[in-house]
């Protein structure tokens, strides 16, 4: 397949090429991956897990409830 084997999402543009890089076949797209509309419009269906980390434990678990949701077999892993 040519799909990344890592998509990340991030709202700070500026840490696309520097931290949200970490492998060859990764790539970031601009965009809040709490909401699921998001990850799904990125072509992302059937995700094989769900990492959260958000530094604010708010937004972890207001995040991983809609993940949940959305995902509900898929393995979530948080960090807050």
């Amino acid at each position: 397949s040519n799909f990344p084997s890592v998509v990340a999402f991030s709202q700070n543009p500026g840490l696309t090429n520097s931290i949200l890089t970490p492998v060859p076949g990764a790539i970031v797209l601009y965009g809040d991956g709490n909401n699921p509309e998001v990850i799904k419009s990125a072509g992302i269906t059937q995700p094989k897990a769900i990492f959260v980390t958000y530094q604010d434990h708010n937004r972890v678990v207001s995040a991983t409830a809609r993940c949940r949701s959305a995902f509900p077999d898929v393995p979530i892993y948080v960090r807050a």
